[in-house]
């Protein structure tokens, strides 16, 4: 389902779906996010784990999480979906070099899932889709989370607050990079000063149908020196360049008081006084029998 409110024409997504610079983001964000959250099913006992035999993952990306989850788990079938042909054909070749059999990859628009058949789901995953998914689709797809899923089933659904440091030149791009988001409709912030997603999901899955709501809430600590520190910088020096043509299409930055903030922003992330934190959190529940 196309979208014309951001700078990229041929899907909803904030970036360019196609970009290798935005894979290889993906794949280090991925890392850190499972790493951050405990595993990839930190929420659930080995008991909860077994009835998820049939596992749908949206907005895979090149796969970081079916790869992880195919490998732990090699008796349950998991499928992603994404709508980037790049990224998928990636997460075929890695799965195939990995001797993975049961993950399962196919192109495919998060916001037009109608080819996915009814009731075919165990367990459905999404992570940081503000991204990809404009504010007023956003019930669309939950509801068709509960389609797919088969009665019981349940959805699961992490998003992210992001730019907490105590850093000028960070703490004001990340803000600037918030503001573009919510002026071409991502995330539920009423004045773009925050993603405002995580305190919507629960709102969101009852409005969709589900039942039995749980949350959970995680820290990333990515201040100089921590695990995080590493990857997280590694994320922002990515995502903030992917970023500009978005701060361009919205008109909040000129580019070269762009580029000299983000400059600036990245030696403040090397200092050893930098601190930083997000904020992770994690919804899920079931569908009705």
């Amino acid at each position: 389902m196309a979208t014309n409110d951001g700078p990229q024409q041929a899907n909803s997504y904030i970036f360019d779906a196609e970009s290798a610079l935005e894979m290889s983001r993906l794949l280090d964000l991925d890392k850190i996010v499972t790493m951050t959250m405990g595993g990839i099913l930190a929420e659930y006992t080995p008991q909860e784990i077994n009835k998820f035999q049939h596992v749908l993952d949206i907005g895979c990306g090149p796969g970081g999480w079916v790869h992880e989850m195919a490998f732990m788990y090699p008796d349950k079938e998991i499928t992603g979906i994404d709508i980037s042909e790049n990224m998928i054909r990636y997460a075929q070749a890695h799965a195939q070099v990995r001797g993975l059999h049961n993950a399962h990859f196919q192109v495919l628009d998060a916001l037009d899932m109608h080819m996915l058949p009814d009731s075919t789901f165990d367990l459905v995953n999404i992570r940081l889709a503000v991204g990809f998914v404009p504010n007023q689709h956003w019930l669309d797809l939950l509801t068709e989370c509960e389609r797919v899923l088969r009665p019981g089933g349940m959805l699961r659904q992490t998003e992210i607050e992001v730019g907490f440091t105590n850093k000028p030149a960070l703490e004001t791009i990340l803000a600037i990079s918030q503001d573009a988001l919510h002026r071409v409709g991502r995330g539920f912030s009423p004045t773009g000063r925050h993603t405002g997603m995580t305190y919507m999901l629960r709102y969101l899955f009852q409005q969709a149908g589900f039942q039995q709501i749980s949350t959970r809430a995680y820290g990333m600590d990515f201040s100089f020196g921590t695990v995080a520190h590493t990857a997280v910088f590694s994320d922002y020096k990515f995502v903030l360049l992917l970023a500009k043509p978005l701060i361009a299409h919205t008109g909040i930055l000129p580019e070269p008081e762009y580029d000299a903030l983000y400059a600036q922003a990245m030696s403040e992330m090397q200092q050893p006084d930098f601190c930083g934190m997000s904020f992770l959190f994690t919804a899920w529940g079931y569908k009705p029998i």
